[in-house]
């Protein structure tokens, strides 16, 4: 199989790629990473980065802008993962693949994927749309971590959405709950 894999340089894109090369050794990735404003950029880039050069053919930076806002003083990025994904889904079309790699956030509905797959079929008119895959979205966060510790690249991988870890956030309680910081 050969995807385009969303890689925020976090632990649900890891936990992915191990899930997906566990099924198919064959696993050709093509990576792409969206910036729309995350306050922790510069570190998630660079986890990015390097995930990428150990397990990517290609890799892909797309710079969208600054979709990010304050709102109840927190900042937000409205539709992000829509944006992702269709970011993801124009470099499948470029490189001609048929799926996207998603580690999608368990926020969403179990029909997101499929959702997102209809919408490009329907709006593309192109003989297809790439398939989403989101091997981890069914997996607790313990379980997304254990397959992510797999790969000796985990201990860069970057959760906290603000410029440096905050320490207090969930995802920072379940990285240092998983030995690391």
């Amino acid at each position: 199989m050969e995807a385009v894999l969303l890689n925020s340089g976090g632990i649900d894109t890891l936990a992915s790629i191990v899930a997906m090369k566990e099924a198919d050794s064959e696993l050709v990735l093509h990576s792409l990473t969206v910036w729309i404003g995350q306050k922790n950029f510069g570190p998630a880039h660079r986890a990015a980065q390097e995930i990428a050069g150990k397990h990517c053919v290609t890799t892909d930076l797309m710079l969208l802008g600054d979709f990010a806002f304050k709102e109840n003083g927190a900042f937000k990025i409205p539709y992000r993962m829509v944006l992702f994904h269709m970011a993801a889904a124009i470099k499948a079309r470029h490189y001609g693949v048929e799926y996207i790699i998603s580690g999608i956030d368990d926020g969403f509905s179990e029909n997101f994927g499929r959702k997102v797959t209809d919408m490009l079929t329907e709006e593309s008119r192109a003989p297809y749309a790439p398939v989403v895959i989101c091997p981890v979205r069914k997996l607790s966060r313990g379980e997304r971590i254990f397959l992510a510790k797999k790969d000796p690249l985990f201990p860069i991988t970057v959760s906290c959405e603000e410029a440096e870890p905050c320490c207090v956030c969930q995802k920072c309680l379940d990285r240092r709950a998983a030995g690391i910081a």
